[in-house]
């Protein structure tokens, strides 16, 4: 036991330190969390770009007025400043006098697919 009288006593280096480490700790965390959330949005954003792109390529598509050839078609577009790649698969369906038309979309920055869209068409 300290002989000094109450008012004379502080922290001890000890505490101090245990307090530092633990505001560092929660500071780190926090800082994590919040760097996710980040990569989340991020990620949420390109996922939607990626659908306007592959739903715009579909609507080309299903809107000519000639049935598409059937086969694969590459490209490329822009959204909002980001670049995607998209790759149209059109083939036949299991049912008579109908078509089937994939198409995926990927990030071209990371080359990985962000979206696939399918529909079906009737041939004329």
């Amino acid at each position: 036991m300290s002989d000094r009288p109450a008012a004379d006593r502080g922290f001890s280096l000890l505490e101090v330190m245990v307090a530092i480490t633990v505001v560092a700790l929660a500071a780190a965390a926090m800082i994590n969390a919040i760097e996710g959330g980040a990569r989340a949005q991020g990620a949420a954003s390109e996922r939607v770009l990626a659908r306007l792109v592959a739903q715009n390529r579909m609507v080309e598509t299903l809107a000519r007025l000639s049935p598409p050839p059937q086969g694969r078609t590459q490209g490329r577009e822009s959204a909002l400043n980001q670049d995607f790649e998209w790759t149209q698969t059109v083939s036949p369906a299991p049912g008579a006098g109908m078509l089937r038309v994939d198409i995926e979309v990927r990030a071209e920055a990371r080359g990985q697919v962000v979206f696939n869209l399918t529909s079906f068409m009737a041939l004329p």
